[in-house]
């Protein structure tokens, strides 16, 4: 799409309502949305006329403007499309611009904007003022065109809201629904083919809501503004790819809310992707036992502290109480404070049951007694529970259900995107092959040829080519990211250099990133193995390594380093560095400093849960210069 074709649109125009023009500014032609009625024919070929404002400010006011002639007006008629046709757009009369009296930039009249004919026309289009609907929606598959109009079509069906495209002074032609398959708004789930299964997941939603207490219906003080709210929809998957359930999501529109006065606080932790990776690792060394446990409606157990005001949800506004709004109880999702409300419940309430918070990981609780340890790890409103003796865990997901309204999901199969396989021996394996899968039919790269390494030693070399892969580059370096942290150190170093480049990527780095995606066509499976140990002490090894001077800009070195507990991989990172070495032993300091960083964390988290432990640090480095120097 050629963009350049609203270069003479002024920008005051974002300002024209529906019905209330203010400017002298002609329509924009718009692509009419995919749910025009098919007997609307296509639009070939428009004509406009170049706008004349006294209100803009690149088009300074001339005194006593002449009128326009027919030949002046000929003359500034600027053909948006050349195209063969059975009529001829000549033919038609075009409008003239009404005469205007000396004004200023200040007191220009409001005047009637100019609209111009547009030819109809079964012929196909070949030019920006066509409209195919299928290579729109393929080029933007997850993004909304917005672009600045007077008026909006009315022959929409129900699977666009109306409401939201008069928003904002602009239409928003947005092809996301017909692409994700999730509504946006309660509209348009009611009008959906699955409309049974989103009702029954609002339903499932406002009864939550109801049971908890989180508002009570009120008059607004007049000094005060409610915030509004809206629902999310989303499908669940299995570990294996099938829908699991449907589910709905009613969230308060945060970005509302003033600071100092409707929140203070907003910080709550998460648990460290390597904190559950050590988890893992102690439950396959000591043959625990893990099960998964799921929070319903976490954020509803937190109470607020400040008194905050809430529209009515969609679709369930109370008859005869329309003027009524919500005062919330209790911390709806979407407020600001939502997460640190859950978190301070969450935290009471383990405590009050005499376990101990990590203060190497406060996300880990754990509880020693005679019969054996319990760890409780927490995301959110996920939990990871491991114990040594069964009927521990038993009694801590009793104790668990009885306090918050918990949903058992059995042995842990699938957390965060990560699959976790018990193999036969006892070994834990953890992998992400869906997630990769997902990646690569999102990407259209399912079935492209793998290659054996995440990137070519000769990447430069990529300049040369031709053509260049239309990959979404951040979307995919984003999504590489994550693959990184949490199970696939063998990308780190490639996904870090494609990290550097997300405001200006080059083709190169287009190439770079297909080809990472091309390794994971032929390793998806790769993943991380914990095996059971008979060692009655844990030992720590680092390896640590870096490149000197190999940043081409800014001449700074890349550090990494692998760290081991017993044998098993629980942290890793390719960092470039922050400031620049002045030699190869200076760059190997700095990489053992990060690696040792990390290592220390390890071991405390080991002293705290009371683990045997060797003193020592095992570290493993390949500089002579940075060794013998000790």
């Amino acid at each position: 799409m050629n963009l350049r074709a609203f270069q003479d649109v002024p920008r005051r125009s974002t300002r024209i309502r529906r019905g209330n023009p203010r400017y002298n500014v002609p329509p924009v032609y718009v692509p009419p949305p995919a749910s025009v009625g098919s007997s609307t024919p296509p639009i070939t070929q428009v004509e406009r006329t170049t706008p004349i404002l006294a209100d803009n400010p690149s088009m300074p006011c001339v005194e006593n403007p002449p009128q326009p002639s027919d030949a002046s007006m000929t003359s500034r008629v600027e053909p948006v499309q050349q195209q063969s046709s059975a009529e001829s757009p000549a033919d038609i009369p075009l409008p003239s611009s009404p005469p205007q009296a000396p004004m200023s930039r200040m007191d220009a009249p409001v005047v009637t904007p100019e609209f111009v004919p547009i030819m109809m026309s079964s012929t196909a289009p070949t030019s920006f003022s066509s409209f195919d609907e299928d290579a729109l929606c393929e080029q933007f598959e997850f993004m909304a065109l917005s672009v600045y109009c007077i008026f909006c079509p009315d022959d929409v069906n129900s699977d666009v809201d109306e409401q939201q495209l008069n928003k904002q002074h602009r239409l928003l032609v947005a092809f996301a629904l017909q692409t994700t398959g999730l509504p946006s708004t309660i509209r348009q789930a009611h009008a959906s083919p699955e409309k049974a299964e989103w009702i029954k997941a609002t339903d499932a939603e406002y009864n939550s809501l109801m049971h908890h207490n989180t508002w009570t219906l009120c008059e607004l003080p007049p000094d005060r503004k409610p915030i509004g709210c809206r629902w999310i929809f989303t499908k669940k998957y299995a570990a294996d790819g099938t829908l699991s359930r449907y589910k709905a999501r009613l969230v308060a529109q945060g970005f509302t809310q003033v600071a100092g006065v409707d929140y203070t606080e907003v910080f709550a932790p998460v648990i460290r992707t390597s904190s559950i990776r050590f988890l893992l690792a102690l439950a396959a060394m000591y043959s625990m036992h893990i099960c998964h446990m799921d929070v319903q409606t976490a954020f509803l157990n937190g109470s607020l502290q400040e008194t905050l005001f809430m529209k009515q949800p969609p679709g369930y506004v109370q008859p005869g109480s329309e003027n009524l709004v919500c005062r919330l109880n209790k911390s709806i999702y979407g407020l600001k404070q939502s997460s640190r409300e859950w978190n301070s419940a969450l935290d009471s309430y383990f405590k009050s049951q005499r376990f101990a918070q990590l203060k190497t990981d406060p996300c880990i609780y754990f509880r020693r007694t005679p019969q054996g340890l319990v760890l409780v790890g927490v995301y959110v409103d996920d939990f990871i529970l491991l114990s040594t003796n069964v009927n521990i865990l038993d009694s801590t997901k009793r104790a668990l259900s009885s306090r918050f309204t918990m949903k058992d999901l059995g042995p842990l199969t699938y957390c965060l995107g990560i699959e976790v396989e018990r193999l036969e021996d006892g070994s834990i394996l953890l992998h992400q092959s869906k997630y990769v899968s997902d990646i690569l039919a999102k990407h259209d790269l399912a079935n492209c040829n793998p290659v054996s390494t995440p990137q070519d030693s000769h990447s430069a070399a990529f300049h040369s080519s031709s053509s260049s892969p239309s990959l979404p580059f951040r979307t995919v370096v984003g999504e590489l990211l994550y693959l990184t942290t949490t199970t696939r150190p063998d990308i780190a170093f490639t996904v870090t250099l494609l990290s550097r480049h997300l405001n200006n990527p080059e083709e190169e780095h287009q190439h770079i990133a297909k080809r990472v995606l091309r390794y994971l066509r032929g390793s998806k499976d790769f993943g991380i193995c914990y095996s059971k140990q008979d060692s009655t002490e844990f030992t720590i090894e680092l390896y640590v390594d870096a490149d000197y001077a190999n940043d081409a800009i800014t001449r700074r070195s890349t550090s990494g380093y692998l760290l081991y507990l017993n044998g098993c991989l629980i942290s890793w990172k390719s960092k470039l560095q922050n400031i620049v070495a002045l030699s190869t032993s200076e760059a190997e300091y700095i990489s053992m400093s990060y690696g040792l960083q990390e290592a220390l964390w390890l071991k405390s988290l080991l002293e705290e849960l009371q683990l045997p432990i060797k003193l020592a640090i095992i570290v493993y480095e390949d500089n002579q210069s940075s060794l013998l120097s000790r």
